[in-house]
């Protein structure tokens, strides 16, 4: 028999999304969203609740369309202020200086925030890092800019210095992974 898997994502990263959406009051939204997305969206959203990631998906790239114009930069500040929240309130135990803690501890957050993808960290030298996302969307391009914005931010939050990133490509296109390049001087 195959194996059955459903990817998840918790209720505290889709929450202000539902909350942006059900804000807009010109009908926008229910031209994007399928019924099942709709249906979810009327729901109470709660934080440690599970939910279905391609209504995740879905809710977001409307999200994206919609209030971003699909704008690769204003995706990234998105996560960047996202991390913020999160770092500042529920995950503020999770800031550390040391690199490679603040690393076990970002890939901690993502399998409490999804049921799925592996985060590995590459120690190019004392001032770069790579960090790779496997079997985790890396043909969904919105998400990997605000994936981007995570990353960046939640590693300043960690280190005290700014970070220049780049969305790198994948050397082995086969292999299902997204590689996020942080540097810093």
């Amino acid at each position: 028999m195959g194996e059955w898997f459903v990817k998840l994502v918790k209720g505290s990263m889709f929450k202000i999304m539902v909350v942006i959406i059900k804000a807009d009051k010109s009908g926008i939204y229910d031209t994007l969203l399928s019924y099942k997305a709709k249906a979810l969206l009327n729901q109470r959203i709660v934080d440690p609740a599970w939910y279905a990631f391609e209504i995740y998906r879905e809710c977001f790239d409307a999200l994206c369309q919609v209030e971003a114009k699909n704008d690769p930069k204003i995706i990234i500040g998105w996560g960047r202020n996202r991390t913020k929240d999160l770092l500042s309130s529920i995950y503020k135990t999770f800031l550390t200086k040391d690199l490679k803690k603040a690393f076990f501890n970002y890939s901690h957050l993502h399998r409490l925030t999804y049921n799925f993808g592996e985060v590995e960290l590459k120690i190019i030298s004392d001032r770069e890092i790579v960090i790779t996302f496997k079997d985790f969307t890396p043909d969904w391009k919105n998400h990997i800019f605000i994936t981007t914005g995570y990353v960046q931010k939640f590693f300043e939050l960690c280190t005290g210095k700014e970070m220049s990133y780049k969305i790198l490509d994948d050397p082995k296109p086969a292999a299902n992974a997204t590689h996020i390049q942080l540097s810093w001087t």
